[in-house]
């Protein structure tokens, strides 16, 4: 087989930038958003992050023709300003894309408390056989993309595929309910604001910029796997597809998700949609949909933050192994198995998520954990 039939094609490549970033971030946004911005700042907030991510996105696709020979994120510090700075990007980059994974394995055992309880706890406190069960699944996926990294990709697409129909069902049934008045009642957050500052407890939305900056953290981990095509650039069937499934993920996220963030407040109040269980998509959708919502759009966050997870596997691993080909990392991470998949990179990130995890349960509030770190490391 050649290397051009080993690679990976566009639409694999716009599964990988979708699929890493449509994961437990966007069902959670409802809730999230609503806690700290009106409609109005959160609508503010998509403008700011939609002009950024472009930016980041047209960047990356302006280098990527440029110098279509560079290979990973970190190799352009690494030609801009030699092997520290590139050092320092990709050790950042690997550190915060296995980080990731430890926020997807917190949303898998949210989602599975959703649906059984009893047997795996509240999402609040996860018991032993939760820890368990996403012990079992860190190893699987670790062992699939042992198995081989162009074939996970593919697994990855069709995941994907799953992940925008769930996406597209919950936004058509939101808009089936949506009432414009319950989206108008408080679109700026004045009326949230009035009644904080009368009770004098010091709570509320603030100023629309300060709504606006609020849900930048939340609003940048659910872009956190833009740069999944570039990533994988070395693996692509064809350079001139890298940028293409850029520009296209990109724009079929910023539509996704600011359908699926605004319409729920056309649904419920801010507040009602910020007291929802997490999932919060998950929580509404049972409320749209009694009997089957809720448990269908858990399955489906299930599906989502695995195929996300699958992502978060690969890439922190293409990285490394990359590094190492820059003799920015000992020859050892870059060593192939017969898959043609970084073994020791994959099996070292697996213990690295592994003991992180554990860390994350016995937090306060373990997601908000997991996202931040990864976020911050990214920045």
């Amino acid at each position: 087989m050649t290397d051009k039939e080993k690679g990976i094609g566009l639409f694999g490549l716009v599964g990988l930038v979708v699929s890493s970033c449509i994961g437990a971030g966007i069902f959670n946004l409802p809730g999230d958003l609503s806690g700290v911005a009106s409609p109005g700042g959160a609508l503010l907030g998509w403008l700011i992050a939609g002009i950024g991510f472009l930016c980041l996105a047209l960047s990356l696709v302006n280098l990527g023709e440029k110098r279509p020979d560079i290979d990973g994120l970190f190799a352009y510090a690494e030609e801009g300003f030699g092997p520290m700075a590139g050092f320092i990007s990709g050790w950042g980059y690997w550190f915060s894309a296995w980080l990731g994974s430890v926020g997807f394995a917190v949303m898998v055992i949210q989602a599975f408390c959703g649906i059984n309880p009893g047997l795996f706890g509240s999402p609040d406190a996860p018991n032993v056989a939760a820890i368990v069960l996403v012990s079992v699944v860190l190893w699987a996926l670790t062992y699939l993309v042992i198995r081989g990294v162009e074939s996970a990709s593919l697994l990855n697409a069709i995941v994907m595929t799953v992940k925008v129909i769930s996406i597209v069902v919950f936004i058509v049934f939101v808009l089936t309910v949506f009432n414009m008045g319950v989206f108008t009642a408080d679109f700026w957050g004045n009326v949230a604001g009035n009644a904080a500052a009368a009770a004098g407890d010091g709570s509320g939305y603030g100023g629309i910029g300060t709504q606006a900056m609020n849900c930048m953290l939340v609003m940048m981990w659910v872009f956190i796997g833009i740069e999944g095509a570039n990533v994988m650039s070395k693996r692509a069937e064809k350079q001139s597809d890298v940028g293409k499934a850029t520009i296209i993920g990109l724009v079929a996220l910023l539509v996704m998700y600011v359908l699926f963030s605004i319409l729920p407040y056309g649904v419920l109040s801010a507040e009602e949609l910020a007291a929802l269980d997490n999932p919060a998509a998950a929580s509404l959708f049972a409320i749209i949909a009694p009997g089957w919502g809720g448990a269908f759009l858990n399955v489906a966050v299930i599906i989502s933050v695995l195929g996300s997870w699958l992502s978060f596997t690969i890439l922190p691993a293409e990285t490394s192994s990359l590094m190492a080909e820059h003799k920015l990392l000992p020859q050892s991470w870059a060593k192939m198995n017969k898959h043609n998949a970084p073994q020791l990179s994959l099996v070292v990130i697996g213990v690295c998520v592994q003991i992180m995890l554990i860390v994350a349960l016995i937090s306060a509030d373990a997601y908000t954990f997991a996202i931040s770190m990864c976020t911050v490391a990214i920045v």
